[in-house]
């Protein structure tokens, strides 16, 4: 979950109704490392709020589309680090964990929201992940079927 959020911010950086890019740096720092989805969606509802009050004769709250290219060198390092992320913790999951472990890991999920929460972010990502790319991509090409594909289509998206 922490990897997938740490990998949205590109995303969320070309966004054309993204908050200010200030704001949007200091909310992803504080809320969306620590609270991921207590970020997420409130943040998407406000901006898409935000984008339905928006005349329509106008091109952006915030700024000119100039102003929204995606940079490829920090997509790209951003996408090396969650992709080295995700991979590890796959590999310890596959090659470390014991049944016992995943016991334990259900039990604790029951009994600590925040372990819980972390579960749900998983699925709340996979919901939103079309979506932002789609945010992203206003004005080039409609979205992927890598979209849908939960965590590897934003690495398609970063890594292009």
């Amino acid at each position: 979950a922490e990897a997938w959020i740490f990998a949205t911010l590109p995303a969320l950086w070309k966004d054309r109704y993204r908050a200010p890019r200030p704001v949007l740096l200091g909310l992803w720092a504080i809320l969306g490392i620590n609270l991921t989805n207590a970020f997420l969606a409130p943040y998407l509802l406000v901006t898409a709020s935000l984008q339905n009050l928006q005349p329509e004769n106008t091109t952006t709250i915030i700024e000119q589309p100039s102003g929204r290219e995606k940079n490829r060198i920090v997509s790209t390092v951003f996408a090396v680090v969650a992709s080295s992320v995700a991979s590890f913790a796959l590999y310890q999951t596959v090659t470390v964990t014991t049944p016992q472990d995943w016991s334990a890991f259900l039990e604790t999920c029951t009994q600590d929201r925040t372990y819980f929460a972390f579960v749900v972010d998983l699925f709340l990502f996979s919901l939103f992940q079309p979506y932002i790319l789609k945010r992203a991509r206003e004005g080039e090409q409609a979205n992927e079927a890598t979209d849908y594909i939960p965590f590897v289509g934003l690495m398609v998206w970063l890594f292009r």
